[in-house]
């Protein structure tokens, strides 16, 4: 078997992450997700009225003027999370007068000090911007400044870090308690995913030495039970797999069962999910992949077990071996 055959499906250049999210600092993507919240439903209006957007600035802490240019931004950007990041300060009225090597610092000293499973205080993350910007020969900010970015990290966020990841007893606190999958409103609502090694070993094409068993990473609809989207490959799974899976359950199918020399059949599955279910498996936990998914407004849900994804999978495979003798 040719291992061309197992390469992910062709992708719309749309489906790729776009460059700069990762490089975006924790500060900055947690603003632009406390943004998106009031931005995005101002942003689905035809015309927004002062009143809204006075509101909106009121409870973000920004002005009548911002709140516009952060709607027209979103806009431009057709709905993308990253445009409502904050931009390097540049000073002047109405803006952050730090420069920017200072907004670093801080970022910084919040990830080194703050975000560790030391669980460090406040305190320490200003000794730290203190004493990096001494080294830099630059002025410190105010403690007030300095607290004030710490008191931004969301409580959730937080534990995240300071305690182990998602899976930590303090993170699972501050999330809802795992039950029973809900039942999905419509085709691509909801996604499940899930990875298995494929029952078969592959060999070369000249020689028929084994080249080992392929891992199968599917997207099933829990709507209509229909495989929305599918990965091939040799590569174990990871953050990768499941995003390129994703990608492949979005995009039309027409131009993939083609060049296979399946032109006449039909795959009429594909569209944004609006969210999928996973396990808690770690590859499910990057960061990577939660910033892809968050950049495009699609939703993490953890399944807390595997029970309901499994379920799922047993029915797929019925479907897909029901007609076999």
């Amino acid at each position: 078997m040719n291992n061309a055959n197992l390469a992910a499906p062709s992708l719309p250049d749309q489906a790729q992450i776009p460059e700069g999210i990762l490089g975006l600092s924790d500060i900055a993507w947690i603003e632009a997700k406390r943004r998106a919240a009031i931005i995005a439903p101002l942003a689905g209006h035809a015309e927004v009225p002062a009143r809204l957007a006075r509101e909106a600035g009121t409870e973000l802490g920004l002005t009548e003027r911002t709140v516009y240019s952060l709607i027209r931004r979103y806009r431009q950007s057709g709905g993308l999370l990253s445009s409502l990041a904050p931009k390097p300060p540049s000073g002047g009225k109405g803006k952050s007068r730090l420069p920017f090597v200072v907004e670093t610092i801080i970022c910084e000293a919040i990830r080194d000090e703050f975000l560790t499973r030391q669980k460090k205080r406040a305190a320490a993350v200003v000794r730290a911007v203190r004493e990096r910007c001494a080294t830099a020969g630059i002025a410190a900010p105010a403690t007030n400044t300095i607290r004030a970015r710490v008191q931004a990290i969301r409580s959730e966020e937080a534990a995240k870090r300071r305690e182990g990841g998602a899976r930590s007893k303090a993170a699972r606190r501050l999330k809802a308690a795992a039950g029973e999958t809900p039942e999905s409103p419509a085709p691509m609502a909801v996604l499940q995913i899930d990875h298995t090694p494929v029952d078969i070993i592959l060999v070369d094409e000249a020689y028929r030495k084994p080249l080992g068993r392929p891992y199968l990473t599917v997207a099933i609809d829990v709507y209509s039970r229909c495989v929305a989207g599918f990965l091939l490959s040799f590569d174990p799974p990871s953050a990768t797999s499941v995003g390129l899976c994703i990608a492949h359950a979005a995009s039309p199918k027409d131009g993939y069962l083609a060049s296979l020399g399946l032109g006449d059949y039909h795959w009429p599955v594909s569209g944004m999910p609006g969210a999928f279910y996973v396990d808690n498996a770690a590859e499910f936990h990057s960061e990577a992949l939660t910033r892809g998914c968050e950049q495009y407004g699609i939703a993490e849900l953890s399944s807390g077990r595997h029970a309901s994804l499994w379920w799922h999978r047993r029915a797929s495979h019925r479907h897909a071996h029901a007609d076999d003798p």
